[in-house]
């Protein structure tokens, strides 16, 4: 084998009595080293746009979700609570009471999911690292509750924040049936002041609202019925093993779902499209490869009197097929080394100086395309490339080969 890579490796870099050799052999690695970087960078950017997605999740779902099997609410007194922070794994729990509401500032109005939460739901969350204008996550102090305002709803209330004189009123439906007369009695209502406000993104924004526990349990009159409990894992512990674990300890009157159960869809999307890119992409190196089969096809007729010189010299056909197919590998690994080389240092400018910017990205997250380098798409692309070069080689070297035997009669 060393022989026929050194032979590969001359006939590589020497000049060929056909110059248009040359031309289509330089086409060819050109073509294979664009499409590798490409690949990688696409993918890249996949990743990247991934990771900006899972980020804001982070800042809005905990690690695992605790429901009813069946109904809205269940109960979650003091006892349940502690027996589920005793389950090894379990970093810390909160409780959590949500439902729709209608809020009012003057004559400004909007409906939206009311969220109750304790103290505890700030940390397990992360959504108190989303505040606007670098504001804290306060719910309460020692004299009133507070609510903080999805960005979205805050807009169309025009709420004041920290004004006491200047509260939003909530109405929620009574449970139960009434008989009441006027439309007004219908709904039981609560006055609140606005602490801030949280920005993740429009669907979060204009939907949710955060308030003391202890205010939504007043609201709806409930004493220890929450709508989920959220459990912070600890650093270490496998999220998937955990829930299990839950769901063992609790039965099938509660639904556990982790972070990405509860948004299974969006995230099975997200992999359907990076896979379908990546299909897409392959098929189009195969295109490209056609030119590594035309020049290295165009070699051997090239080297037809080198292939009789080695064959009286007593070269074998398997040393003959060995030769060329090492020649196609060779600049198979050229062009995967150069591609990877553009596609990192691509990368790096992009996330450092954001190159390439999203057009109409004023109101998007970031101004310019994420990317994320992650090595498990280094392998992957590397051993697409590599068989589809070593097929693509195969056919030119067997031609030789056979080329070899026909000179031997």
């Amino acid at each position: 084998m060393r022989v026929a890579l050194k032979f590969a490796r001359r006939y590589l870099f020497s000049r060929k009595s056909i110059n248009t050799i040359n031309i289509i052999s330089i086409i060819s690695m050109v073509g294979m080293t664009i499409g590798v970087a490409a690949f990688i960078l696409i993918l890249s950017v996949f990743n990247g746009f991934e990771a900006l997605v899972v980020g804001l999740y982070d800042s809005f779902y905990a690690d695992i979700r605790i429901e009813a099997g069946k109904g809205k609410i269940f109960q979650a007194d003091s006892l349940f609570v502690n027996q589920l922070a005793r389950i090894d794994g379990v970093q810390r729990v909160s409780k959590v009471l949500e439902e729709h509401a209608l809020l009012r500032n003057g004559d400004q109005q909007s409906i939206a999911t009311i969220r109750g939460v304790d103290d505890a739901y700030g940390s397990i969350t992360g959504i108190d690292t989303c505040m606007a204008f670098d504001d804290s996550f306060v719910l309460h102090d020692r004299w009133r509750s507070y609510a903080i305002l999805g960005a979205g709803i805050d807009q169309a209330l025009q709420s004041s924040f920290k004004d006491a004189l200047s509260p939003i009123t909530v109405y929620m439906p009574r449970r139960g049936k009434s008989m009441h007369f006027l439309p007004t009695d219908e709904f039981r209502r609560k006055q609140i002041v606005v602490w801030g406000a949280f920005t993740i993104q429009d669907d979060f924004d204009a939907q949710y609202v955060f308030v003391p526990l202890e205010f939504m349990q007043q609201l709806l009159q409930y004493t220890n019925q929450v709508s989920s409990l959220e459990i912070a894992v600890k650093p270490g512990y496998d999220r998937d093993k955990l829930r299990s674990r839950i769901k063992a300890a609790l039965g099938d009157d509660f639904k556990v779902q982790t972070k990405f159960e509860q948004n299974a869809t969006l995230f099975k999307i997200m992999k359907i499209e990076k896979l379908v890119v990546y299909l897409i992409l392959s098929l189009v190196l195969f295109i490209v490869a056609f030119n590594m089969i035309g020049s290295l096809s165009m070699l051997v007729i090239d080297k037809k009197k080198d292939i009789g010189i080695l064959k009286t010299m007593g070269a074998t056909p398997g040393l003959i097929r060995n030769i060329f197919l090492s020649e196609g590998i060779l600049q198979g690994l050229i062009s995967i080394g150069l591609g990877f080389a553009i596609a990192i240092i691509f990368s790096l400018l992009q996330e450092h100086f954001g190159l390439i910017k999203i057009q109409g990205g004023g109101n998007f997250l970031v101004s310019y395309y994420p990317v994320k380098l992650k090595l498990l798409d280094f392998v992957g692309v590397a051993v697409l490339v590599f068989s589809i070069v070593f097929m693509a080689s195969w056919f030119p070297a067997a031609r030789a080969s056979a080329q070899s035997q026909i000179l031997e009669r």
